[in-house]
């Protein structure tokens, strides 16, 4: 269940809304906001991530992991829970209607398993595995917690039963049956019946019809001294490596007094076939101590001789190697000589095993593998890119501690391709490696389905800016019985934002001078008393502006872009001077006044920027965000001229985003709402005369001249400027 930015969950009236999921659960946006915590239940045998920007009010249950980044109120029961940097769970203490959820429902059993060999021995004990199994695929199995009884039925001319098997998930039996002749396996008196049918399989998980033939004579394969092959991975022999064995094949014979087993002594080649029993085709040949042997999808037609050193005794050892992907069933037959001749008559044996790839090779289309912030950019936030998995053959360089698993950082880029690895499917994961502590984020798409020629290609997209990991493992983790296939890029990366976006935290308060004082009017084209080379005007409160990083949908803010600390995961590449301030049609600072018209009322009053630099900082409390603030030393001056002679007005001056880039070229969006000015106002400006009056006197003595400061308060209409105390006149 995936609840996206654009949707909502609400819930009106009364009663209790209970949402059971089967898979995992993320919610990005608004869940029962206007509702009671106690009106919503929502539950979920795996994952639960609340993610940022989301609202919920519930009460939530997981088996698995639950994750908070966002706003919660209600409460949570899980396996594993975090609340990340950013959470708020508000617990609410009254009690929901649960409903049925606590009570012990009926185990369900979709089928039940038996694993077992085509050819048993008379002499020897056979053991076969029984699961229980509640998905419904048969080549895999989701084995049941519940406990079930049942019997294990070998059906041939003489019944053996083993009765009242009690087992929890799977379980292996061993019994003996004596008589040389084919038997059915079934699974009666079952305590929880199965909705399906019963699946038994020879190891290749194809449905061998439950039969199974008992000989007096023939060949077993031995695995350190335990019956049957180990699974194998693709081009690595079998006594090398990841799950190495000495793997034995011995010649056998039921003693016709005691019943008993006895080795058989062999002077002689014997021959091997090896049939593919799933795999979308065969085209490359098993191969036994170096020598390919006939492998096809079908019986065997044709064997090879192979002296593989049994030398007078009854066993001997042999390596097994297969190219590409699936199950097998290797056969071997020995032609039992009579009076030195061949009898026509075979001792014969068979075993089934898995070959699985080694490992996934992780192609990221493009990927810089930035290591940290300081690495070359990749994509950006929310942009898709191709993702390519590839099934490859095994190296031992890749595998150092032998576990089966590509190292980490392992390249299997020049390893061998398995072929014929098809029809499976696979999950891609991330987790982040820079910034420390910074948001995991969301891949678009991570799932890739029924691969074709052992490789699949999806596009996905990460929500977030940083470095991630990737992970890629089966869906169901097992390939046909022989456990996971995994691969992993170490680094991906480096995302970026894919836009900024521009709004107004602070439009800014302007204020005038007056001489030392401030003040709240100046005049047109009155500069700084203590220079006169910069305007009067300056701020009371400076403006600030909130610049945010998005992902390609303008929706989801980018918060690793500003958590990181340090030169190595600090992803923030935008300074001060990165963010443009429109400075006039001429770039000559020259601005107008956001609304005022002037003298003849066409234009708009200009005035004059003296700009200082800005700083640019780290919001306080919203990650992904910076702030800008003008600097504190700007200074600003309206143009004195015939056309700004108005009467006095209140200054609104638009402080205007041109553009904003960072060092990666990341600019602003493109919407006309992604950049927004802000309007510094709070000071009036009065378009000042100084007056003199006219005065008489003697030529030998000195003139005392009347003068006046005056503004004009409506048109033609000036008066005493009374509150100018400051004005200093220079009279030499």
């Amino acid at each position: 269940l995936q609840i996206y930015n654009d949707s909502e969950i609400v819930i009106t009236g009364g009663g209790v809304v209970r949402i059971f999921v089967q898979s995992g659960v993320g919610l990005h946006s608004k869940t029962n906001v206007d509702g009671d915590a106690t009106q919503l239940l929502i539950y979920s045998p795996e994952d639960i991530n609340l993610y940022y920007g989301s609202v919920t009010k519930a009460f939530i249950a997981s088996r698995a992991e639950f994750n908070l980044h966002a706003t919660m109120v209600g409460a949570v029961i899980a396996e594993n829970i975090i609340l990340q940097s950013s959470a708020l769970l508000t617990y609410e203490s009254n009690t929901p209607d649960f409903g049925d959820l606590c009570t012990i429902p009926d185990p369900v059993i979709d089928h039940y398993q038996i694993i077992h060999q085509n050819t048993g021995l008379t002499c020897d004990s056979e053991t076969v595995t029984i699961k229980a199994c509640t998905n419904s695929s048969y080549d895999s199995c989701t084995e049941s917690t519940s406990s079930v009884t049942l019997d294990l039925l070998i059906d041939g001319s003489v019944d053996v039963t083993q009765a009242r098997i009690n087992f929890t998930g799977s379980t292996d039996v061993t019994f003996n049956y004596t008589l040389a002749e084919p038997v059915v396996l079934s699974l009666p008196n079952a305590t929880v019946a199965a909705t399906s049918t019963l699946f038994c399989s020879d190891g290749s998980f194809n449905n061998s019809n439950c039969q199974m033939s008992f000989v007096d004579t023939g060949f077993r394969f031995l695995s350190d001294g335990n019956v049957g092959i180990n699974h194998q991975l693709s081009g690595k022999n079998s006594d090398t490596g990841y799950n190495a064995t000495s793997l034995v094949i011995q010649a056998i014979e039921k003693n016709n007094v005691s019943g008993a087993c006895q080795g058989v002594v062999i002077n002689q080649e014997i021959e091997f076939s090896a049939q593919c029993t799933n795999a979308s085709s065969c085209s490359s040949a098993l191969v036994v101590d170096g020598t390919p042997v006939p492998t096809s999808d079908s019986a065997p037609s044709s064997y090879q001789a192979i002296d593989v050193g049994f030398n007078g005794t009854d066993t001997a050892e042999i390596v097994l190697n297969y190219p590409d992907a699936g199950a097998l069933s290797l056969y071997a037959r020995y032609n039992i000589p009579v009076n030195g001749s061949p009898s026509g008559t075979y001792m014969t044996g068979q075993d089934s095993f898995t070959v699985r790839p080694f490992g996934f090779d992780i192609k990221v289309a493009g990927n810089a593998m930035a290591e940290d912030a300081t690495g070359s950019k990749y994509v950006a936030a929310g942009e898709t890119f191709a993702v390519t998995l590839i099934a490859k053959q095994w190296e031992g360089g890749d595998d150092a501690n032998d576990d089966g698993v590509p190292d980490l950082g392992a390249n299997l880029s020049d390893n061998v391709t398995a072929k014929h690895f098809s029809d499976e499917n696979a999950l891609l994961t991330h987790s982040l490696v820079e910034p420390f502590g910074g948001v995991v984020g969301t891949l678009s798409n991570n799932t890739l389905s029924n691969f074709v020629n052992s490789e699949q290609t999806i596009n996905t997209a990460w929500n977030e800016v940083g470095v991630i990991r990737f992970n890629a493992n089966l869906s169901d983790n097992d390939y046909i019985g022989a456990g996971d296939i995994q691969g992993n890029v170490p680094h991906v990366g480096r995302f970026t934002p894919h836009h900024y976006k521009q709004t107004v935290e602070v439009h800014g308060e302007l204020i005038g001078e007056c001489g030392l004082l401030d003040s709240s009017w100046v005049y047109t084209g009155q500069k700084d008393s203590a220079t006169q080379l910069m305007g009067a005007i300056r701020y009371n409160q400076q403006p600030t502006l909130i610049i945010t990083a998005y992902a390609s949908n303008g929706v989801d803010i980018t918060k690793n872009y500003t958590i990181g600390n340090d030169v190595e995961d600090d992803f923030n590449m935008l300074s001060a001077s990165g963010v443009i301030i429109a400075n006039g049609v001429n770039n000559d600072d020259i601005i107008n006044d956001n609304i005022q018209l002037d003298k003849n009322g066409s234009d708009l009053i200009t005035l004059t920027a003296n700009w200082s630099t800005a700083s640019l900082t780290e919001h306080p409390t919203e990650e992904g965000t910076l702030l800008y603030t003008f600097s504190d030393f700007d200074h600003y001056t309206f143009n004195k001229n015939g056309l700004s002679e108005v009467p006095p007005f209140i200054a609104e001056i638009p402080l205007k985003v041109e553009s904003i880039t960072d060092s990666d070229g990341i600019t602003h969006g493109s919407d006309a709402a992604d950049l927004n000015d802000a309007i510094a106002t709070g000071v009036e400006i009065r378009f000042g005369r100084l007056v003199m009056k006219n005065t008489y006197g003697p030529e030998t003595s000195t003139l005392a001249i009347p003068m006046q400061i005056e503004y004009l308060l409506s048109p033609d209409n000036y008066i005493v400027n009374t509150d100018d105390n400051c004005t200093v006149i220079a009279t030499d």
